[in-house]
């Protein structure tokens, strides 16, 4: 077996740049750069964003096809087994947004991924064909601002009170619901 993998550096002198090939020592890969075990990896993945999305909007329907092959098929280049879903934006979403903007709407009465229609539920569903088995998990970048002091995506804290973290659990309730 002659297989090798390229290998590109970066620092922050010089980046992208080529480095020595490594000879791959056998077909089975592996993380192990001693005999000493720590834990077992399950997967690799990324997140679905909507940056993502509008640039695959872009590629021919072959060219797309490829991207997906790579980075979901188990056959694939990538083998992407799990991926994030993030619950309103993400530092990759097309703006700032949450799924309840709503000032004071403790009881989630304007929850909405009518956004993630157009933008992530696509790009999931898409995924999803080319590895059935694909796991996800979801998280927030931010409550939505109502939620925090000060009112803003990215900076401020939740508040701690009852109200708001009960209708911050419902706000997750409600995702895990929607989707």
């Amino acid at each position: 077996m002659n297989k090798h993998i390229r290998w590109i550096s970066s620092t922050a002198d010089q980046t992208w740049q080529p480095k020595s090939d490594i000879k791959a020592t056998s077909d089975k890969s592996n993380l192990a750069l001693t005999g000493e075990k720590f834990q077992l990896v399950d997967g690799f993945g990324g997140c679905f964003n909507e940056l993502s999305w509008k640039a695959l909007q872009e590629l021919t329907d072959e060219e797309r096809e490829n991207v997906f092959h790579s980075l979901f098929h188990p056959g694939g280049e990538q083998k992407f087994s799990i991926c994030r879903i993030p619950i309103g934006a993400s530092d990759y979403a097309l703006d700032w947004y949450s799924l309840n903007e709503t000032d004071e709407d403790y009881a989630m009465e304007h929850f909405t991924i009518e956004r993630d229609k157009k933008h992530l539920i696509p790009y999931i569903k898409e995924a999803l064909k080319y590895n059935p088995n694909l796991v996800f998990f979801a998280s927030p970048w931010s409550p939505p601002t109502w939620m925090k002091t000060p009112k803003a995506y990215n900076y401020g804290t939740l508040r701690w009170e009852e109200d708001v973290l009960s209708a911050y659990a419902l706000y997750f309730v409600k995702f895990v619901q929607a989707y």
